[in-house]
C-alpha cells in the first residue's frame, strides 16, 4: 500500500485535473500548514511519443502563523493515467489504467525555484496504478515562507515521460473505444513546518487525452 492510498484511507486525500487546459484549482490543507499542487502537461499526446515534457509545481500556501515559516516537502507522488475523475489523493481502486505512460527515472528542480538544480529520482511505488514518487537526492525540499516570492515558496519539478499505450478505460465515458481516450492525472505532496510540530498536504487532478 503506497503513501497516498494510505493517506486517503486516513481521510487526508486531495487531488489534480486537466480537461483541455482547465484547472480545477489546487487544494490546500485545512488552516495551518498547506500546499498547492499544479500540473503543466500537454492537452493531448500520441501513443508512441517519447521524451514528452511535463512539470509539477508545489507552492507553500500555509496560513498564519505557519505562513511566516518554512516548510519541508515530502511524499511527492504522480499518477499520469487513471480511468476516473473522482477527487481523491490517488486513482480509485478499479479505475487503474497501468502501462499507459512511463516516467523517466530522473527529474530536475527548475532553476529559479526553491528546488532549483535538485535531482529527483522517479520511482514506481504502485505498479497497478502507474504511480511514481519523486525523491530528491539532496534530501528534503524546503520551501520558504508562504508570503515570500515564487523563487522561495515554490518548487517546480521538470520531468519527461513516454506514451506507451491507449488507456483501456475512458475517464469521462467509462469505456474507451476508437482511437482516443480521456485519462486523469493525479499528484500530491505532504508538508511539515520547519519550526513547529505541524503538518499538512496538497494535491490536485487533471483530465487529458491520449490518441493513436
Amino acid at each position: 500500500m503506497q503513501m497516498w492510498r494510505n493517506c486517503r484511507e486516513r481521510g487526508l486525500g486531495v487531488a489534480v485535473a486537466l480537461l483541455g487546459v482547465v484547472f480545477l484549482g489546487a487544494e490546500s490543507a485545512r488552516a495551518g500548514v498547506g500546499l498547492a499542487v499544479n500540473f503543466d502537461l500537454p492537452k493531448a499526446v500520441l501513443v508512441g511519443q517519447t521524451g514528452v515534457s511535463g512539470s509539477l509545481t508545489i507552492t507553500h500556501t500555509s496560513t498564519p502563523p505557519e505562513a511566516e515559516g518554512s516548510a519541508n516537502v515530502s511524499d511527492i507522488t504522480l499518477t499520469l493515467s487513471c480511468g476516473s475523475r473522482a477527487q481523491g489523493a490517488a486513482c480509485p481502486y478499479g479505475s487503474e489504467t497501468p502501462a499507459v505512460f512511463s516516467v523517466d527515472a530522473v527529474a530536475t528542480g527548475r532553476a529559479g525555484t526553491a528546488c532549483g538544480g535538485t535531482t529527483f529520482l522517479a520511482t514506481v511505488i504502485d505498479a497497478p496504478a502507474g504511480e511514481v514518487a519523486f525523491d530528491p537526492l539532496e534530501g528534503a525540499v524546503t520551501l520558504g515562507p508562504a508570503n515570500s516570492g515564487p523563487g522561495q515558496n515554490q518548487c517546480t519539478i521538470d520531468f519527461t515521460f513516454n506514451v506507451n499505450a491507449l488507456p483501456a478505460q475512458d475517464a469521462l465515458s467509462g469505456s474507451a473505444s476508437g482511437s482516443s481516450a480521456r485519462t486523469t492525472a493525479y499528484a500530491g505532496a505532504a508538508a511539515s513546518a520547519v519550526d513547529r510540530d505541524r503538518s499538512g498536504f496538497g494535491a490536485n487532478w487533471r483530465t487529458w487525452e491520449v490518441t493513436q
